[in-house]
């Protein structure tokens, strides 16, 4: 799809009770008080380099993860001077839930700065 045009972001997210036990989808069912791990990886499919910001929600809230690699904690992430074809990982920390069905939907918006 890249290579005909097409433009926009893929992604691709799994997350688990641990890193060994990750799953793909946006609902997760968990025990109480447990933490989730997970990674995110997108691939940029526009012609040409953007900044991203991402933006995660749990529960329809938008919500701050601790993501591996960076100091504080933010409302936006922010990916900078993403390339064409050029795919990114991210790893991520879900604090601990209350037991029950928990939903993690991830915003995406293209250069951020503007």
């Amino acid at each position: 799809m890249v290579e005909q045009g097409a433009n926009g972001w893929f992604d691709l997210y799994k997350a688990g009770p641990d890193n060994v036990s990750l799953h793909s989808g946006v609902t997760w069912i968990v025990g109480s008080d447990d933490p989730l791990a997970g990674y995110l990886v997108v691939q940029n499919a526009w012609r040409y380099s953007h900044d991203l910001g991402i933006i995660f929600t749990l529960d329809c809230q938008q919500t701050q993860l601790a993501i591996e690699g960076e100091q504080d904690k933010e409302d936006t992430y922010i990916m900078q001077d993403v390339h064409p074809r050029e795919q990114r990982a991210l790893s991520i920390q879900i604090p601990p839930l209350a037991e029950g069905v928990h939903r993690l939907t991830i915003v995406y918006v293209p250069d951020v700065w503007l």
